[in-house]
């Protein structure tokens, strides 16, 4: 009897650690990340225009610079890449130059995975930049980009008082 007891036991803290795994990831961007780990400072530019993606159920979200995390809409352009319909709608009015902005609106976004990775290619009218987001830390993974922010930026909180 105990046998079983400690069998049913088992099987459902198991079940339960399954069925309570977060399916849910966020990606930074990878510059961002190394530049606070290994040069411990924080630059903005590296979340410029595009901070970070999330995908919560399933569902792919964007966080474009100081926007709000919005669903992303995008449309598959070839065997492993998709590109971004309508980036324009994503940009922050508020926070963005009218120069920048109008240079992003006609950009042309398109992104892959690689491994766990997200590479984001940016064409405009001044070039092509290729960005990296990574979803993990140390082996740690991130659930939401606010998650991945907020981790990143406490590890500058002992460079403050060492500088004191």
């Amino acid at each position: 009897m105990n046998k079983k007891i400690f069998l049913l036991i088992v099987t459902l803290m198991q079940f339960c650690a399954v069925s309570g795994q977060n399916k849910n990831v966020a990606w930074i961007e990878s510059k961002f990340v190394d530049n606070i780990v290994y040069d411990r400072k924080a630059d903005g530019k590296y979340l410029f225009p595009v901070e970070g993606f999330q995908m919560e159920n399933g569902k792919l979200f964007i966080l474009a610079y100081n926007g709000e995390i919005t669903p992303l809409k995008y449309k598959k352009t070839a065997t492993t890449d998709y590109e971004i319909e309508n980036f324009g709608s994503y940009i922050s009015e508020f926070s963005w130059s009218e120069n920048l902005e109008s240079l992003y609106r006609k950009a042309v976004f398109t992104f892959r995975y690689d491994n766990e990775d997200i590479c984001l290619t940016i064409k405009t009218a001044k070039g092509t930049e290729k960005r990296r987001y990574v979803c993990d830390l140390g082996g740690s993974r991130f659930a939401t980009i606010l998650e991945a922010k907020g981790w990143l930026l406490d590890m500058l909180v002992p460079n403050i008082f060492e500088n004191e």
